[in-house]
């Protein structure tokens, strides 16, 4: 992780469908970690059901907290308080693309996030207020990338709100 960045998943070598079906939680590294410092991890779907209509904003794959600044540098499975289990990316057939943001925040020390009782579902989940009652400022990474359902049909659009 590092500074703002977007990678497109290619419909290709099949990426999408190992993506949604095959592979695990990502390996997480962060060089400009501090090692004594704590850190959360959060992984979230703004884009569901779809980009046009994403009442389901913000949607809750992965959430790990208290996760050590020396694990973070070693770049290797993130190690910490799972929240949320890892949930792989899976967006809706016929969709169009998602983004899948990873949000890295230090902690304040001593801390630890948690959820307040009703946040357990994954989705309708206001990131922003979870950021704001536990982390101080801003991200100190992001990233994303996009991904569409691997039938790769085209998107349609619904008229009917």
């Amino acid at each position: 992780m590092g500074d703002v960045s977007c990678i497109y998943i290619p419909n290709c070598f099949e990426y999408p469908d190992s993506l949604t079906k095959v592979w695990g939680p990502p390996w997480i590294k962060f060089v400009k970690a501090k090692p004594e410092e704590m850190y959360t991890l959060i992984m979230v779907d703004p884009d569901a059901p779809s980009r046009f209509q994403p009442i389901q904003r913000f949607w809750r794959h992965w959430l790990i907290t208290n996760i050590p600044g020396h694990v973070l540098l070693r770049g290797r499975d993130v190690t910490g308080n799972i929240l949320s289990q890892y949930s792989r990316p899976n967006p809706p057939a016929q969709s169009g693309y998602h983004r899948y943001q990873f949000l890295l925040y230090m902690q304040y020390p001593g801390v630890s996030p948690s959820l307040l009782p009703g946040e357990e579902h994954l989705d309708f989940w206001d990131v922003n207020a979870f950021v704001l009652r536990w982390i101080p400022g801003d991200p100190v990474a992001t990233t994303q990338f996009m991904l569409q359902h691997p039938d790769h049909s085209q998107l349609r659009i619904s008229t009917n709100i």
